[in-house]
């Protein structure tokens, strides 16, 4: 498995002895290690045979956001404030089956204006390639584009130093 990769409802995962694996648990709303054994993964639970739990850390439940505008399509998950956060040298993830859709990241001003845009390269965005004028508190709105011409996905972000360096965007 790569980093950030989601886990389908009833998947089961060997781990050799002595390995582990972390994972955040979206209903259960924790953060679990677990070394060894064979782990089953449900929506509504988890379970070890063989291996132990070595850590187990609440975090906070996502939130959904649902889209309001024509310009928006599907919904957004947040795992924090229904505003993404992110550090103007933040890199973004984009996952799920919809992530090879999207060809290009633009960020809006307020009014609505189209302030710098990037390609997205095998579904990272570097926020960094975006110029000097997000400043630090400022509101945006983050613009996935597509390849297929489907509706763009929006997202509401705030430039904050003291957030988050990675974002994963699951894009279904």
């Amino acid at each position: 498995m790569s980093a950030f990769s989601e886990v389908s409802d009833g998947a089961e995962l060997a781990l050799e002895p002595g390995s582990r694996v972390t994972f955040l648990h979206y209903q259960r709303c924790e953060e679990v290690t677990v070394e060894s054994g064979l782990l089953t993964m449900r929506a509504g639970t988890y379970r070890i045979v063989g291996g132990d739990i070595v850590r187990r850390t609440a975090r906070g439940c996502p939130k959904t956001s649902k889209a309001s505008s024509s310009r928006e399509i599907g919904g957004v998950l947040f795992r924090g404030d229904n505003v993404l956060q992110l550090s103007p040298s933040a890199t973004l993830v984009i996952i799920g089956p919809g992530s090879s859709d999207i060809s290009q990241a633009r960020i809006e001003g307020r009014s609505g204006h189209v302030l710098g845009s990037v390609d997205v390269s095998r579904g990272v965005i570097d926020m960094k390639a975006f110029p000097s004028w997000v400043r630090e508190g400022e509101e945006y709105h983050l613009e996935l584009l597509r390849r297929s011409g489907a509706p763009a996905l929006r997202i509401a972000i705030v430039a904050a130093l003291m957030h988050s360096d990675l974002a994963v965007i699951r894009a279904e």
